[in-house]
């Protein structure tokens, strides 16, 4: 389910959060995928982790 600090942020940081989980799922299954991953790869150079993740 979309958390509301996901959708506070800004739109293209929403796009780069949905490209980063459906490159995740596109080369992991389900129980290979990995959060650290997908922040990784929707995270800016030099920008703190946002928690939109919540475990």
């Amino acid at each position: 389910m979309v958390q509301t600090t996901f959708l506070n942020l800004p739109v293209e940081k929403q796009k780069k959060v949905r490209q980063a989980l459906l490159a995740e799922f596109r080369q992991h299954a389900l129980a290979k995928a990995q959060v650290a991953r997908i922040v990784k790869a929707a995270r800016s150079p030099g920008e703190h982790s946002t928690p939109i993740f919540r475990i």
